[in-house]
């Protein structure tokens, strides 16, 4: 008798939390939603996804962008100071 488990073999066998891996179906299903324009939709699944991330108790890992934000911040900063009109560049009205 031949036995067919190359494909089912380590299927349903992950390392991964069930929380984990229902964050990371939730992400992908918020990603969906906003491309069916439903931003509401979209949000509900982003926050069901980092509940279930917060209760899975998996470490979050970040993008190391670090540098790339620093960067970032330094230009806006230095654009902001050699600025004729600074005011414009904050960004806050007042009323």
């Amino acid at each position: 008798m031949v036995r067919f488990t190359a494909y089912t073999e380590g299927f349903m066998e992950s390392s991964e939390p069930f929380l984990g891996s229902a964050a990371r179906w939730l992400t992908f299903g918020a990603a969906v939603a906003i491309a069916v324009p439903s931003i509401a939709v979209s949000q509900i699944l982003l926050g069901l996804a980092v509940a279930a991330l917060l209760l899975s108790g998996m470490r979050m890992r970040l993008p190391r962008i670090s540098l790339l934000l620093g960067l970032f911040l330094a230009g806006t900063l230095i654009s902001l100071a050699l600025s004729s009109v600074a005011v414009a560049g904050v960004g806050l009205r007042g009323t």
